[in-house]
């Protein structure tokens, strides 16, 4: 593994996390409406965050807790209307029993610190996208982590505390509706480029300590190289892409 990142599994800690990272975003989407949300299989009216009380493409969130996973949709859409939200992407989380089947994960790494992960988990339409693909459009955040007695790979989007946590996460989704399209188009033969195995642009981008994408020792200042978790922790300004 690159470094001691650890999944939690503790399914009481999995739901207080969740509730910590709920706070984070109602702190930031305060503007609160009941609406319609689509996804492949269907469609329900719930509640949802947005950033803004007007304005096109704005920033939003649903949560809802089912039986078995706590979900967290996050969405881009206009406040007001009476237009069906399509999901950007989910992010959730086990309930009741821990699994891998959910999306979402929460990592500590060796300090101690929590971030928000995916497990690069994506579809496009009703299909599901090879995940090895997936991970290999957001190398350069991917880390391999302890998984209940197993190995995982997950891409870290932002540490829970951080506070561009929301900036992070719909960055994280922008991006993963973008890789999800090429990825789609690829495996139907009508795409026009394939992945390089970097990061896509526009994209957050962390250099994890000997992988792909990252830097071992110092960089070209002669700065020594942040490890993963520091660069998460940092201003998003500091990001920059190491070849």
């Amino acid at each position: 593994m690159d470094e001691a990142f650890e999944v939690v599994t503790d399914i009481a800690d999995i739901s207080r996390l969740n509730e910590q990272l709920a706070k984070q975003l109602r702190a930031t989407l305060q503007y609160e409406e009941s609406r319609e949300i689509t996804y492949p299989a269907g469609h329900h009216t719930g509640t949802v965050y947005f950033e803004a009380r007007a304005g096109t493409s704005v920033r939003a969130w649903s949560p809802h807790v089912a039986p078995d996973k706590r979900l967290n949709l996050v969405l881009r859409a206009e406040p007001g209307s009476t237009k069906r939200i399509e999901i950007a992407v989910q992010l959730n989380f086990p309930a009741g029993t821990y699994n891998r089947r959910t999306a979402g994960a929460f990592v500590k790494d060796g300090r101690g610190d929590i971030f928000v992960a995916h497990r690069g988990k994506l579809t496009k339409g009703n299909a599901g996208l090879p995940k090895d693909k997936v991970f290999r459009e957001f190398a350069a955040s991917t880390v391999e982590v302890a998984d209940n007695g197993k190995i995982s790979r997950v891409i870290l989007i932002a540490g829970l505390k951080a506070p561009d946590l929301a900036a992070r996460l719909w960055a994280f989704a922008e991006e993963a509706r973008e890789v999800a399209t090429r990825l789609s188009e690829a495996r139907h033969g009508d795409g026009q480029s394939q992945s390089t195995g970097g990061a896509p642009s526009g994209g957050i981008v962390v250099g994890r300590p000997g992988g792909s994408g990252g830097a071992s020792g110092a960089d070209a200042g002669g700065q020594q190289a942040a490890s993963t978790a520091e660069r998460l922790l940092m201003p998003r300004g500091y990001f920059r892409v190491f070849w």
